[in-house]
């Protein structure tokens, strides 16, 4: 992201994809120096906007492509969060909900003055109130609003992708469940003894599999042809 920022704000680039950082952010000595050193060039004035959707979705079932039913455009939004995530289900009672909704506001506060630098980036409608905190520090005001504006189009979209669109994504997915639950049992040890572990044994998982018929159905999936037609595997469905 510094890397980003920096460049089209010295107008040596006119596009970047890229995420803004915090006002306050965990930072290593090569980041704040590209943070100090980006100096805005002269005219530089900056736009956002979400990336660009599609008039049609591959269906790997049907082996076609489809226009989206809601609308002329097909936008599912890409996210960046590392961590955690809670959710409350929809299919809830409105009071039941409530109580959940409650409880993570307990859990989590209003504000997140506890929480370590770094860690907040744009999540809630009231986030929206505070560009300040959630954009970076070389933005206009007017950029940060809109920025935030951005973000806050592209997560209300509620179309997701909730299946790991490869092969062998029970085999992934069991690995990762259960490093989430020995993180959550052993809560004293650093993250990267579990994310290193889910690491290796992903890594095993694509050796058995193949890295090529691992990455021709990632391929397949969407709608791409597969490297190698002879082995690919079957569209997932």
């Amino acid at each position: 992201p510094y890397d980003c920022r920096r460049e089209i704000l010295e107008g040596r680039s006119a596009l970047a994809v890229s995420l803004e950082v915090p006002s306050f952010t965990r930072s290593t000595p090569s980041d704040l120096d590209a943070l100090t050193t980006a100096k805005r060039a002269e005219g530089i004035q900056l736009g956002f906007i979400e990336l660009p959707g599609s008039t049609e979705s591959f269906n790997p079932t049907l082996r076609s492509w489809e226009a989206p039913r809601e609308s002329p455009v097909n936008h599912v939004a890409l996210t960046g969060f590392d961590g955690l995530c809670a959710v409350v289900s929809h299919d809830l009672s409105e009071e039941a909900a409530l109580l959940a909704w409650n409880m993570l506001q307990t859990l989590t506060l209003d504000e997140d003055a506890l929480l370590p630098p770094g860690i907040p980036s744009p999540v809630r409608e009231s986030d929206l109130t505070r560009p300040e905190l959630l954009a970076g520090p070389a933005l206009e005001p007017i950029e940060r609003g809109e920025y935030l504006a951005t973000v806050g189009r592209s997560l209300r979209n509620r179309q997701l992708v909730l299946e790991m669109p490869v092969i062998g994504r029970e085999k992934f997915l069991a690995v990762l469940t259960e490093a989430v639950q020995q993180g959550l049992a052993q809560p004293d040890l650093p993250g990267s003894v579990f994310t290193n572990g889910v690491a290796k044994k992903w890594s095993e998982i694509q050796q058995q599999i193949g890295i090529e018929p691992f990455r021709d159905s990632c391929r397949i999936s969407h709608g791409l042809k597969p490297a190698l037609p002879k082995k690919s595997p079957a569209p997932l469905k």
